[in-house]
């Protein structure tokens, strides 16, 4: 049916993403992109 209204199918391959998840995962893509995620020191 909507196929035949003119929408298209998307896909981004083997990736699925929830919409709870795909903000951080977003977030984290941009953080590597730029060099931002280094590993923190944990105190104990």
């Amino acid at each position: 049916m909507l196929e035949e209204l003119g929408c298209v199918k998307a896909s981004m391959g083997d990736l699925i993403l929830r919409t709870e998840t795909a903000g951080s995962y977003a977030a984290m893509l941009v953080r590597y992109h730029y060099g931002l995620l280094k590993p923190e020191s944990v105190s104990k």
